[in-house]
């Protein structure tokens, strides 16, 4: 499995959460530069394997050239010694004694003619299977150069790879750890909702015990201030019955005084 394929397999199946943006962005764009160079390396894969199969045919073709030059010069060294023979068969047998002794003269010449035309024949052929060979021998540099070149490429390329794999790699890490981070910090909030939420329960409890007294200290404080007010009726009451009493009192004791001298009066 690639590790574009791992990358969107991990990310399709990471848990939902809310992580911070900040690092939910930076591993999305690592994500998406990881997928993109892991796009750039398939390709440059592809174009380095149709590079490859293109230097192993010209490799074959060049490879080809050298046999076919040595049978096209088998068959011209073979084309020339038919026509010779067919010469010599074609000669009438009842030549006369006159054209035996012109051969015979001849004979000597011609022979060295076929001499150098054969010996000029082998070096044509020398020269063209050299230069076949010269031809093999530099197309299959080339063609080992250029393979070369493509394998140099191939690793470059594999190396890049696996410098992208591990770079997924560290990416799969990255969103694990944020995807527990996330968790994690899902968890916590949801404890702190919760702690929240009996906070909020205890404040409204508190709240409506400290209206209840609220009510309690009203009705008791006017409860106080009527008997207040009816505690200073009373005493207004309490010190009116005293004036009524003291001037009472002081009455009674007028009369008294009075009633007494006339009657000490005629005493005397």
């Amino acid at each position: 499995m690639s590790a574009e394929r791992k990358l969107n397999i991990l990310t399709s199946c990471a848990p939902s959460s809310n992580p911070p943006n900040g690092p939910r962005k930076a591993a999305e764009s690592e994500r998406m530069e990881a997928s993109d160079r892991i796009g750039e390396l398939s390709a440059s894969k592809r174009v380095s394997q149709r590079h490859q199969a293109q230097a192993g045919g010209r490799h074959q073709r060049y490879a080809r050239r050298p046999r076919r030059a040595a049978q096209r010069g088998a068959q011209r060294r073979g084309a020339r010694q038919e026509g010779r023979h067919g010469h010599a068969r074609s000669a009438s047998p009842t030549r006369s004694a006159s054209s035996r002794a012109r051969a015979a003269r001849r004979e000597g010449p011609a022979r060295q003619m076929e001499n150098a035309l054969k010996e000029l024949q082998a070096r044509l052929d020398a020269a063209e299977g050299g230069a076949a060979q010269g031809r093999q021998a530099r197309a299959g540099q080339a063609g080992v150069a250029a393979v070369r070149d493509l394998e140099g490429e191939l690793d470059a390329e594999q190396r890049r790879h696996q410098e992208t794999q591990k770079n997924a790699r560290k990416s799969e890490r990255r969103l694990k750890e944020l995807s527990f981070a996330s968790e994690e910090e899902r968890k916590n909030q949801a404890k702190l909702q919760e702690l929240v939420e009996k906070l909020q329960s205890k404040v409204k409890a508190y709240k409506r015990q400290v209206e209840e007294a609220e009510e309690i200290a009203a009705i008791n404080l006017a409860k106080f201030r009527k008997v207040q007010h009816d505690l200073e009726e009373s005493e207004e009451r309490a010190e009116v019955a005293e004036q009524s009493l003291t001037k009472f009192r002081s009455k009674s004791r007028t009369s008294v005084s009075v009633t007494r001298v006339p009657s000490a009066a005629p005493a005397g």
